[in-house]
């Protein structure tokens, strides 16, 4: 990636500003999101997307007596202890439409069901054109 992306992204991880890196396989978007995170000392989270169903993103149900409550994914739990971070979500072009629209609450409200991400914890998402993705959407 040229340098001057690596400034804009910098400067979104910064400001907290959700963002999506979308660009041919293979230009080193996962290793730029890596360095960032090292830079920054942000705990990173990576979330392959293609391999999730869309519940994965509204928690594990848990019956306890009458109700059901939903138990967050580890991923989640790890960001929210820390306090901070950045969550990946990578091959957004190759998950199913449906886990897509299922990514849409996490990444607007930083929400997994009924567990909220700290504010602190930034959003970044990569896609390969459909064209250039496997199976792509």
């Amino acid at each position: 990636m040229p340098q001057y992306h690596h400034t804009l992204l910098a400067i979104a991880v910064a400001t907290n500003t959700p963002v999506i890196l979308w660009g041919e396989p293979g230009i080193g978007k996962t290793a730029t999101i890596a360095a960032i995170a090292r830079s920054l000392r942000l705990p990173l989270e990576t979330v392959i997307a293609s391999i999730h169903e869309p519940s994965d993103f509204s928690g594990l149900p848990i019956p306890t007596g009458d109700e059901v409550t939903f138990a967050p994914p580890s991923w989640a739990v790890r960001l929210a202890r820390e306090g901070k971070g950045i969550l990946f979500l990578d091959e957004i072009s190759t998950a199913p439409p449906a886990v897509q629209a299922a990514l849409l609450r996490v990444v607007l409200e930083k929400t997994i069901g009924q567990f909220r991400l700290p504010d602190s914890v930034r959003i970044i998402a990569a896609a390969n054109p459909p064209g250039l993705a496997a199976g792509g959407f």
